[in-house]
C-alpha cells in the first residue's frame, strides 16, 4: 500500500514531526546535492562484493577478479552511467572484463605450449651432426650393394611398397623382394654399427 503523497512545502525540516525525519531529510539532501561522481562511487560501492563474486566465478581466481573489479571502476569512471542503472551496467563490464582476462590466458597458455612444442621440435646441432653422419653412413653402405637389391631397398623403405609390388615391378618373385630387401637392410645395419 502505497503512502499519502508529498508535496513540495511538505519537504521542508520544519514540517517533520520527529528528530528521525529530521535525519532522514539531512541524508536525502546530501545525496540530492552529490556530484554525480560521487553518486558514481556510492553505486559501484554499493555492488562491489556483488561484482568481485561475478569476476571470481569467471576467472575461478580471487585475486584476479579482484584486479578485474579495479579495472571496471576505471571503465565506469570514465563514462557517465546513470547511478540509478549502475549494478546491470556494471555486471556487464565486469563480465566483459573477465571473458577478456580469460580468453587472454588462453591465448597465453597456447603460445607457451606451441613455443615448448617448436623448442622440443627443434633438433640442437649435436642431434644435426649425428643424423647427417648416419645418412653417409646409409649412402656409402647402399653403394657396396648392387643395383637391383639398392632398388628393392629404396622402394620398400623411401617409397612404402610392399614386397608384391616391388616383385611385380623388378620381375621378380615377392619372396625373392623380400630377401633382396632383407640383404640391404641387414647390410645397413652393420655399417651404422661400426
Amino acid at each position: 500500500m502505497r503512502g499519502p503523497r508529498l508535496r513540495h512545502n511538505d519537504l521542508e525540516p520544519s514540517s517533520f514531526d520527529s528528530q528521525s525525519q529530521a535525519t532522514t531529510w539531512t541524508i536525502v539532501q546530501a545525496l540530492m546535492t552529490k556530484t554525480s561522481g560521487e553518486l558514481s562511487v556510492d553505486a559501484f560501492v554499493q555492488h562491489r562484493s556483488d561484482l568481485v563474486e561475478v569476476a571470481r566465478l569467471i576467472v575461478n581466481c580471487p585475486f584476479c577478479a579482484e584486479d578485474i573489479v579495479q579495472d571496471s571502476w576505471m571503465r565506469w569512471d570514465a563514462h557517465s552511467y546513470p547511478a540509478t542503472r549502475a549494478r546491470p551496467i556494471l555486471v556487464r563490464i565486469v563480465k566483459n572484463l573477465a571473458i577478456d582476462w580469460h580468453r587472454r590466458r588462453r591465448r597465453e597458455r597456447a603460445g607457451i605450449e606451441a613455443q615448448k612444442l617448436l623448442q622440443h621440435a627443434a633438433p640442437d646441432l649435436e642431434q644435426v651432426v649425428n643424423a647427417r653422419q648416419e645418412l653417409e653412413i646409409v649412402i656409402n653402405a647402399l653403394r657396396e650393394l648392387p643395383a637391383r637389391t639398392v632398388r628393392a631397398f629404396r622402394m620398400s623403405r623411401v617409397d612404402g611398397l610392399p614386397c608384391v609390388e616391388i616383385g611385380r615391378r623388378l620381375g621378380i618373385s615377392e619372396s625373392r623382394a623380400y630377401q633382396l630387401v632383407g640383404f640391404a637392410l641387414i647390410h645397413v645395419i652393420k655399417r651404422l654399427d661400426r
